[in-house]
């Protein structure tokens, strides 16, 4: 049986992932237990309510196991092959260079160290 993929994210930090579903979401729990394979968006480099305010929201690591909202309808329907030829890190590269195409300076900063590998903080999820 093959397993369950679907784009999950964060809302709030704009982030998009393809993910493995874990277990699905229920009438306790709203959003699926998902396992994280791919990025496809970067979040946000800024705080949520004030955009302006320059904040490090690390990018979830593969293979996290996580609670995040299913998200519908990017345009990919359900050809996933060609994201999943692609390596984590490939996937981290190009989203991030995809954000740098618009961020401004201080956000621009912060995904540049992201892909040099330093990373300010770590991202809490929800994993159970």
């Amino acid at each position: 049986m093959k397993n369950e993929l679907i784009l999950a994210g964060d809302p709030d930090l704009e982030d998009l992932y393809l993910c493995e579903v874990v277990k699905p979401a229920d009438h306790l729990t709203p959003n699926p237990l998902v396992k994280v394979l791919r990025i496809l968006r970067y979040p946000i480099q800024h705080a949520i309510m004030l955009p302006d305010v320059v904040n490090e929201n690390v990018p979830i690591e593969a293979g996290t196991v996580c609670r995040l909202e299913g998200i519908r309808d990017q345009g990919l329907g359900n050809s996933y092959e060609k994201i999943l030829s692609l390596t984590y890190a490939e996937s981290q590269r190009l989203s991030a260079e995809e954000y740098l195409q618009r961020a401004p300076p201080g956000e621009a900063e912060i995904v540049r160290r992201h892909l040099r590998g330093e990373y300010g903080k770590k991202r809490i999820v929800i994993g159970k």
